[in-house]
């Protein structure tokens, strides 16, 4: 969800056109008219009602727990909840990220110990004991960002698209009686769910053009399979980014290394750190091994909102 196209702008209209005939340029300011009337139609309250019940996590829990939750639930962060507060106060997310980062420093303080299978075990211990509390925010990528749940689809997007950093997630908040109520969480993922449902109001100037076109493909960030798994987790925490590509010695990708990844960490990743990140990935974490997705440069927009979706 990143802006990087210097044609479209986030409602779909076209901020230096190409010479269109009349008939074409009339076709297009209307259909992002049409687009940008859907945008500003639905609020965000509209939406979050038809998402599940909000899964959150208590600032008492301990890392553990947190895995635990993020893994039967499948999902990639929490918001944090102060439970002995009556009004249940919303104090920030707990993301896959924070936790690497946080992973990472922990064992930095470590290193250099003599280590063997039981100082291994303590280590993952006192890690997993640790309180959620001390990695809100770890990673800085999720800055807290607000929205109120009156506000438009269009407003959501143009937190997402103009933010200075990339964003995953804001927290939704009511007003009430002059004091704000978190309510849910909109992310990168529900906007492209709702561009799904509403993939007829899409323009068709943007629908039917590749992602090359729209400027919407970046390097990708690349390790080798046998690149220590510490190393990876540094690359991982230092781009800030949610996956990494593995490569083989010839520089074809063989699978990803992402934060979903992160999510299945065992007590016995602990004694894998210092080997390779193909070995992690099969003995340190019970998150299955899948097969890379993938488009071509050439591919539509509509037709990857597609991928997304199914996947």
């Amino acid at each position: 969800m990143k802006q990087k196209s210097t044609s479209q702008n986030v409602a779909g209209e076209t901020a230096r056109p190409a010479k269109k005939s009349r008939v074409e340029s009339t076709q297009v300011k209307e259909e992002s008219a049409k687009w940008k009337l859907t945008l500003q139609s639905k609020t965000i309250q509209d939406y979050c009602s038809k998402k599940k019940k909000i899964i959150s996590i208590s600032h008492a829990a301990t890392l553990r727990n947190a895995f635990n939750v993020l893994a039967e639930n499948k999902i990639l962060s929490l918001p944090v909840i102060d439970t002995d507060s009556d009004k249940n106060q919303f104090l920030g997310f707990i993301d896959v990220l924070d936790i690497a980062r946080y992973l990472l420093a922990n064992h930095r303080l470590r290193e250099g110990r003599i280590y063997n299978k039981v100082n291994f075990q303590v280590a993952a211990n006192e890690f997993f004991s640790e309180s959620v509390m001390k990695t809100i925010n770890y990673s800085g990528v999720d800055q807290v960002v607000f929205l109120e749940e009156h506000q438009s689809m269009l407003d959501a997007l143009k937190r997402f698209v103009l933010s200075r950093r990339v964003t995953h997630r804001m927290a939704v908040f009511r007003r009430v009686d002059g004091k704000f109520k978190f309510m849910q969480i909109i992310s990168q993922s529900d906007l492209v769910a709702f561009a799904h449902a509403h993939k007829t109001s899409i323009p068709s100037h943007i629908a039917k053009t590749s992602i090359a076109e729209l400027g919407l493909i970046h390097a990708p960030v690349m390790v080798r399979l046998d690149s220590q798994f510490l190393d990876t987790l540094e690359i991982l925490c230092k781009h800030r980014i949610s996956g990494i590509a593995l490569i083989d010695a010839s520089a074809h990708v063989s699978c990803n290394f992402s934060a979903s990844d992160l999510r299945g960490l065992t007590d016995a990743a602990f004694n894998y750190f210092t080997g390779s990140t193909m070995q992690f990935l099969i003995k340190g974490t019970d998150s299955p091994m899948k097969a890379p997705i993938s488009c071509g440069k050439d591919t539509p927009l509509e037709q990857v909102i597609e991928i997304l979706i199914k996947n």
